[in-house]
């Protein structure tokens, strides 16, 4: 049975896509499918002396590659943002660096190696990518959220974070502003850190919204899992039996909670 490739990208930054990606890889791996994370974009904020000794992907495709049982690589992830001093960064695109202030510079050898990144990334069964940013935020990621959107032919799974409130209104207003193609993709939305009771009638009513709205018919609420011992600024050491196993054991607990984020997987 053929696997489709899947795209993990939020309403915003920070709603818990990591996670959710190492969950799936980990599942995946003990389904015995060979699945790849991606990250085709990432910006992180670090010291000047991080841009000499850090390796050239983020620390989350060494959560994701560690999850799938994989050895990071930079075909993973391979554009990388590093801002540090005097609002410069070091565009990190396959370890070809160039310290700029303007992006634009860099925005044509971006697509380009995206598109040689995926065709690396062919011989497996499935990719599993996390996007950068939210889906639809104005702030330029997006452009690459959509161009990969393209290229992968993905089921989108759309992430929204409880913690800080307006989760139904930002899965609603990204679904608004996507652009049709990429409305047919999503197959699951996703309600993360939601730790409170649900008040059934407006979450029931936000269902009948989406579905007849936009044809999402899924809609997974899924609680903080404190259990993954995760630091999204630091990397993890190949082979880290303490990590896998703590991912392992959350992809179990969300199996259960959210099973259709896990119905791409052979049954």
């Amino acid at each position: 049975m053929a696997v489709r490739n899947q795209f993990i990208v939020g309403t915003a930054t920070s709603v818990g896509k990591n996670t959710i990606a190492c969950c799936l890889l980990s599942a995946a791996r003990r389904s015995g499918i060979s699945a790849t994370p991606f990250k085709p974009f990432a910006i992180d904020v670090v010291a000047h002396e991080q841009c000499v000794s850090d390796p050239p992907w983020t620390p989350s495709i060494s959560h994701q590659a560690i999850a799938a049982g994989r050895t990071p690589s930079a075909e993973m992830n391979p554009i990388r943002l590093l801002y540090h001093t005097s609002d410069r960064f070091t565009c990190n695109v396959w370890n070809e660096k160039s310290t700029t202030s303007d992006f634009k510079q860099t925005e044509s050898l971006c697509r380009t190696r995206i598109e040689d990144a995926l065709e690396k990334l062919k011989p497996f069964d499935v990719v599993i990518c996390e996007g950068s940013g939210g889906m639809v935020d104005g702030l330029g990621m997006d452009v690459f959220n959509r161009t990969v959107a393209d290229l992968l032919d993905p089921e989108i799974v759309l992430v929204a974070n409880a913690r800080n409130g307006g989760a139904y209104a930002q899965l609603v207003g990204t679904l608004a502003l996507m652009d049709e193609r990429a409305v047919c993709r999503v197959r699951s939305l996703v309600i993360n850190e939601m730790n409170n009771s649900i008040h059934r009638p407006i979450f029931w009513e936000f269902c009948e919204i989406v579905r007849a709205r936009f044809g999402v018919d899924s809609v997974e609420v899924v609680p903080t899992f404190s259990s993954i011992d995760i630091d999204e600024s630091e990397h993890v050491a190949d082979g880290d039996a303490y990590f896998i196993d703590g991912v392992d054991f959350v992809a179990d607990r969300m199996r259960v909670c959210a099973p259709s984020l896990f119905e791409f997987l052979p049954a």
